[in-house]
């Protein structure tokens, strides 16, 4: 059932916000499909377990973040996720808080893909190493 996959979610940031990866190697299918937007430095398709913590992996170099899930939505076999990502770059200790939207596939009790999709260019700029005139 679809309000099982939003549980099964919600129990997946909550196991990422305490850093508990045996909750997240359980939730997650073995072969787990992973996006984000290829412009990010950490962005691209990642494939599995090892491809998924080498994304998260790749994403903690570049920013100290943290996700706050507003609402989850209920999409049958997928759940959309609203939220904020918030945090700081690690290079330059520039804060940011952007939109995200998250979607999640579940098939047979796990997630199958992730999707993040997230304020692109606020987050590059963010990334940058100059800071842009409205910082000034």
């Amino acid at each position: 059932m679809s309000e099982d996959n939003v549980s099964m979610v919600r129990r997946n940031y909550e196991a990422h916000a305490r850093n508990d990866s045996a909750t997240i190697a359980a939730i997650l299918h073995p072969q787990i499909d992973v996006y984000q937007c290829e412009h990010l430095p950490w962005g691209g398709h990642y494939q599995g377990h090892a491809g998924a913590r080498e994304f998260f992996r790749r994403q903690s170099e570049h920013i100290d973040s943290q996700i706050v899930p507003e609402e989850m939505i209920d999409a049958g076999g997928s759940v959309a996720v609203t939220g904020r990502l918030r945090g700081q770059v690690r290079s330059t200790g520039r804060a940011f808080d952007l939109l995200i939207v998250h979607i999640w596939t579940v098939r047979d009790g796990q997630i199958v893909r992730f999707e993040a999709y997230t304020e692109t260019p606020r987050l590059l700029r963010a990334l940058a190493s100059q800071p842009t005139l409205s910082e000034l």
